[in-house]
């Protein structure tokens, strides 16, 4: 197989052809470093490749989980090239491997090539990454509330996530990193990861974490009105005893 040459953030001089995993329920986002199970054998063998050549992999959401051995119309056309650190060997099944996600990427073409699939791809470059833009930084104040809110209802504690955005000043960036750790489908992080437009993209993630935001708040109203239901019930039938 034919790889080109020049580093991966570098556009189009970047490689045009590396080893191609469909995944099944993620979608990852550049800047971050991700970890996940594989054990299909075409992935297996993609992977295995890539590590006895420069570690690059291309990967991309199946439109549908459930499928076992997806072909290119299965998947979303929109990916991520990745770089492999580590693969640790869980059992005999499958492998965990631990991953930088370096850039968004168009797959043009996803092909068989013996045991494993293979895809061209070009670089999906963003635009729109301002910061200068007075309506990207009340988008950016905004996301940054909202993610706060949403770590504050889902119990994980702000610290965690002060540590994680503090210091990102680069937008796209910022946006890799909140929608990474939001838990929402995976389909709705790919109609994110598909937008070009980082002013476009980080509106977008506001209006999904604000909707997220109040689903867990009228969450939290149910359960505070079940919980207080049962503890008056509770004591009722306490008091007829």
């Amino acid at each position: 197989y034919t790889y080109g040459k020049g580093s991966i953030m570098g556009g189009m001089e970047s490689i045009k052809r590396v080893p191609y995993i469909p995944l099944r329920g993620q979608t990852f986002f550049p800047g971050t470093i991700v970890g996940f199970d594989i054990g299909r054998d075409k992935s297996l063998a993609a992977v295995d490749l890539a590590m006895n050549g420069d570690k690059y992999i291309v990967v991309s959401s199946q439109r549908d989980p459930s499928v076992s051995a997806p072909k290119m119309d299965d998947c979303y056309m929109t990916g991520v090239i990745i770089r492999v650190r580590q693969v640790v060997k869980k059992n005999e099944d499958y492998v965990r491997i631990l991953v930088v996600v370096e850039q968004r990427v168009r797959i043009e073409d996803i092909y068989e090539a013996g045991d494993l699939l293979m895809c061209d791809y070009t670089a999906a470059e963003d635009y729109d990454n301002d910061t200068d833009d007075i309506s990207m930084q009340a988008n950016i104040r905004v996301l940054r509330q909202l993610y706060m809110k949403y770590l504050e209802l889902t119990g994980q504690g702000e610290s965690a996530g002060r540590t994680l955005i503090d210091d990102i000043d680069d937008p796209s960036l910022l946006c890799s990193l909140i929608a990474n750790e939001i838990d929402v489908a995976f389909d709705i992080k790919q109609t994110l990861l598909e937008i070009d437009s980082v002013k476009l993209r980080v509106g977008h993630l506001v209006d999904i974490i604000g909707k997220e935001n109040n689903i867990l708040s009228i969450a939290k109203r149910i359960n505070n009105r079940v919980v207080k239901n049962m503890n008056r019930g509770q004591r009722e039938y306490y008091l007829r005893e």
